[in-house]
Formats: structure tokens, C-alpha cells, sequence
């Protein structure tokens, strides 16, 4: 079972994650150092995959994502659905 709280707190401990005032927000390789910090902490065995395994474990970063806007832009019936095929 995936540990939600656990995700949330691993991800509050790096602020290049979500904290816009900081410097390193907009450090594309602290940011990518972060989430990997957090993989290994939330992915057992995060060091073994392959990096298509690792790829795969990245939809966490969308999740948080998905997250945070979620708090912070109410879904509503003009949100745009990711989920569907534009072409569609």
C-alpha cells in the first residue's frame, strides 16, 4: 500500500520540489537530485531499476503534481482533462 503521508513528508523535506521562494525551485538539477531522493526513499530496490524502470516510478512527480494543483486550483467543469486524447 502506497503511504501517502510518507510521500508528502519526503517531499516537504526538499523544498526544490514545491517552494517557488527558494533558488534551487528553478534548478532543474536540484529538482531532478530531489525527486530522486525521494524515489529512493519511497521505491525499494530505486537503485536497481533500469532507467526505463525508473521512468515508470516518475509518475509520482506528476502525482505531486496533480496534487499541488489540486489545492490550489479547484477542479471545475472548465478544468482541462489531461487524460483525454486531444486529437479526439
Amino acid at each position: 500500500m502506497f503511504d501517502t503521508e510518507r510521500f508528502i513528508e519526503e517531499i516537504e523535506r526538499r523544498p526544490a520540489i514545491y517552494d517557488v521562494n527558494r533558488g534551487e525551485y528553478n534548478d532543474r538539477n536540484a529538482k531532478m537530485t530531489a525527486w530522486d531522493e525521494v524515489c529512493q526513499v519511497m521505491v525499494p530496490n530505486w537503485a536497481r531499476l533500469t532507467d526505463e524502470e525508473r521512468n515508470v516510478e516518475g509518475i509520482w512527480q506528476l502525482a505531486w503534481l496533480h496534487h499541488d494543483l489540486s489545492i490550489r486550483i479547484p477542479l471545475t467543469a472548465e478544468t482541462p482533462n489531461c487524460s483525454k486524447n486531444p486529437e479526439t
